[in-house]
């Protein structure tokens, strides 16, 4: 058995030692390694291919007309997505400033309530007390009308 040295260029550079009797095993192991280095081939150029087509791709003016009004949608989904959080804020604000207005107006409201009731019943005591001070007036006058037909009848 003689050992033959086959060697592939590629990135790396691959030695492959074959153990190979006869011509024709050397050449199905030989098939077989460029088999396998043209599956590689293909693969890196497909893969240039896809670069250059996204390059290409690229500098098209269509693309680049898309990819501008794609970012030019970005930029307006973000302003409104802004827009509505401004929104929100001035409405929440307008909202606590709305209870404190209420709360305000509300306590207002009670304590002219409570100054009614505190004036109505001043008003009341007042009226009690004149009422109170009419009816004794009333009362003297009748007593003393009474002492005085009561001495006029002594007198007679």
């Amino acid at each position: 058995m003689d050992k033959e040295e086959f060697k592939f260029p590629d990135e790396k550079e691959t030695e492959v030692k074959v153990n190979a009797s006869d011509e024709t095993e050397v050449e199905i192991a030989l098939s077989a390694m460029m088999a396998q280095a043209a599956a590689q081939v293909n693969a890196q150029a497909a893969q240039q291919a896809a670069m250059m087509q996204a390059q290409q791709q690229m500098q098209d003016p269509v693309v680049q007309m898309q990819q501008a009004e794609l970012q030019l949608r970005a930029q307006e989904l973000a302003l409104k997505e802004k827009q509505l959080a401004v929104d929100a804020t001035a409405k929440a604000d307008r909202q606590a400033l709305e209870e404190e207005r209420v709360k305000g107006d509300l306590q207002l409201r009670a304590m002219k309530v409570a100054s009614d009731i505190e004036r109505d019943k001043a008003k009341m005591q007042a009226d009690n007390e004149r009422d109170g001070v009419k009816l004794g007036v009333e009362i003297a006058k009748a007593r003393a009308e009474d002492a005085r037909q009561q001495k006029e009848r002594n007198i007679r």
